[in-house]
């Protein structure tokens, strides 16, 4: 029983993509943060951010195509009310982050940022928008 166990830990060490491994993302993640600051519209309501899924959890995983992603929440301090296009919101992430050298992409449930090696995805960063008022 106990040589399962080892095998299971090498295995998981094998996959974890944890906060170690992941120097070049949590630097995108910084530069991606200070341009949201710098550029988004003072149009839009005051935010803040979180990281968020695995990455936060420390339960991430290599994955198999090599594009391993973190999870940021952006949490506006509105309510859905205020904005009942949910698209406008996203449209102010996505306007802030537009950049030479990444892909910025609005999704159905997030902005999505990737970056690109030799016309390869390296890895990206998925930006989920909220609302603090959920309830109205």
């Amino acid at each position: 029983m106990a040589r399962a166990q080892t095998q299971f830990e090498s295995f998981h060490r094998t996959i974890l993509f944890g906060y170690d491994s992941s120097q070049d993302l949590r630097d995108r993640r910084d530069t991606l943060l200070a341009d949201l600051k710098k550029n988004i519209s003072a149009d839009a309501p005051p935010y803040t951010t979180f990281t968020q899924g695995s990455y936060a959890l420390d339960t991430g995983i290599h994955p198999l195509d090599g594009n391993p992603d973190m999870d940021i929440g952006v949490l506006f301090e509105c309510s859905p009310n205020d904005y009942p296009d949910p698209l406008v919101l996203k449209k102010y992430v996505r306007d802030a982050l537009e950049r030479h050298n990444r892909t910025v992409n609005i999704r159905r449930p997030c902005v999505t940022v990737t970056y690109y090696k030799d016309e390869s995805p390296v890895h990206h960063i998925d930006l989920a928008v909220y609302c603090s008022n959920a309830a109205g």
